[in-house]
């Protein structure tokens, strides 16, 4: 792969790589004294982006800025390549950075030697829940909102991403995760290390320990807000891999319901909870073990008087759990205006961790989302006028169809449990505050204000689901595209 890269041209400097970086450290120090700043995120459907400007300029160039996913269970900052985009590694479309020639603090150190003696940069393969990436290992410049460092290889260049299954332009990704662990101990012999060597952060180059984010929909930002002073009410983080809570309790329909899985009395010898969760703001879906799914949504009907009564009737051949997707998937036999989703009960989760827990609520608005598409028509027509044959035929018309944000990700450990992976619609309900300095996580409701605008509100306890004076149920968000999956290495503990 090394020579292959060679040979397509990737016109590296020739300089002495630790001289331009201490003068790129020169012209951009790292401030101890910045403000709090904020980024807008905007919602494409699956995943929110962030505006990242990469490099600095030459003179009569412009600056290069991407929209990268902005992603809390990832720890690199990946950018396309235009490399990759000439030679038809990447799509078209994709938007991509060209360094040479264009940014004065771009280099690419040239840290191995091929077959041949010639000095080559360094690959990284990186595995995403959606396929594999090659990247080259960098150094340039990268700002996000108020913050901006020199990423000292530790910007990846993306050269192919044949293998990643994400239709259409992708400009890369911003890693928000934590630092990985180099080894975790389990039991007395065995050592687990991180699947991708000595990645380096953005946040942690760039001195910043606090920062959140909250999603909004119906076309407003939301935000990702860095350098925080505090956030509130902090949870302590378990995470080794991941920013992780324990999970210790999940309940439908009220805080003091009982609790249906993740009981503490359930744990296991030398587990230390029941159960995990991962924040996680690049994955589309919740994510968790099939039972405990069909558990939820079973009990889910039971608490919802609409399925409750139709499983005992009309859906009485289906599980609980079919009958609540059920009549989810044709809400649009029975929602309205006044008679929305607001009728469907909440989820209550416990997290926590080292004895300090908090009870928060993910509302129906949070956890199911809506689509349009066609309907059909089954008709029997015969084939050249002799054999009948059952056809779907398109009506020309469109239907809504609603359904449960979750989706099957069985990640066992022995220290927490089953892990869950909860993505965005966690960040829909509440703002989500990360603080490496704990390391700390927090959930806290209000405004999801973007960055220039504090009117918006989309966070919202179930009550508060009716709004305006026509008590008119709050309309549901609306999803497009194939749902983003996590970057989880499930033999790794959490």
């Amino acid at each position: 792969m090394a020579i292959q890269i060679q040979a397509i041209g990737l016109n590296t400097r020739k300089y002495a790589f630790s001289s331009i970086t201490e003068s790129m450290r020169t012209f951009f120090p790292l401030s101890t004294n910045r403000e709090e700043s904020c980024a807008e995120l905007h919602n494409r459907g699956t995943y929110f982006s962030v505006e990242v400007a990469v490099g600095t300029p030459e003179a009569g160039k412009a600056q290069q800025s991407f929209e990268l996913v902005a992603d809390t269970g990832s720890s690199a900052v990946i950018v396309t390549s235009c490399v990759c985009v000439q030679k038809g590694l990447c799509h078209s479309d994709d938007k991509c950075y060209t360094g040479t020639d264009n940014s004065k603090t771009f280099s690419v150190p040239e840290n191995s030697v091929d077959s041949y003696g010639n000095s080559t940069p360094t690959i990284v393969a990186m595995t995403f829940g959606s396929g594999t990436v090659n990247s080259v290992v960098a150094s340039d410049v990268v700002k996000v909102g108020g913050a901006q460092v020199v990423m000292d290889e530790g910007l990846l260049l993306m050269v192919d991403r044949t293998q990643l299954k994400v239709p259409g332009p992708f400009e890369g990704i911003l890693g928000l995760g934590i630092e990985e662990a180099k080894t975790e101990p389990v039991g007395n012999e065995i050592e687990w290390r991180p699947k991708v060597p000595d990645t380096k952060l953005f946040l942690k180059e760039a001195g910043i320990d606090r920062f959140s984010l909250c999603f909004n929909d119906a076309g407003n930002a939301g935000a990702l807000r860095l350098d925080l002073p505090s956030i509130p009410d902090p949870l302590p983080a378990i995470g080794t891999f991941h920013w992780g809570l324990g999970l210790t309790g999940v309940s439908v329909g009220s805080e003091s319901g009982t609790s249906l899985f993740c009981n503490p009395n359930s744990m296991k010898q030398g587990q230390s909870t029941p159960c995990a969760m991962i924040p996680d703001s690049g994955t589309t879906l919740l994510m968790g073990p099939k039972d405990q799914i069909e558990a939820l949504f079973g009990s889910l009907c039971d608490d919802w008087d609409r399925c409750s009564q139709a499983h005992s009737t009309d859906l009485n051949n289906l599980t609980k759990s079919h009958a609540f997707q059920t009549l989810l998937y044709n809400c649009n036999d029975w929602m309205s205006e006044d008679n929305g989703i607001n009728e469907v009960p909440s989820i209550f989760l416990t997290v926590g961790g080292n004895g300090v827990s908090k009870v928060i609520e993910l509302t129906a608005w949070a956890y199911i989302t809506e689509t349009v598409e066609p309907e059909y028509k089954r008709t029997v027509k015969h084939l050249f006028g002799v054999i009948p044959v059952v056809v779907d035929v398109p009506t020309k018309t469109n239907r809504t169809v609603c359904t449960p944000s979750f989706g099957v990700q069985e990640y066992d450990t022995i220290q927490n449990g089953p892990v869950w992976i909860m993505g965005t619609p966690l960040f829909y309900q509440f703002t989500v505050g990360y603080d490496l300095s704990g390391p700390n996580i927090s959930f806290s409701q209000g405004s999801c204000s973007a960055c220039n605008d504090t009117s918006v509100n989309f966070l919202s306890k179930r009550s508060e689901l009716v709004t305006g004076g026509l008590h008119r149920s709050r309309a549901l968000r609306r999803t497009s595209g194939i749902p983003r999956t996590p970057d989880i290495d499930t033999s790794l503990p959490l």
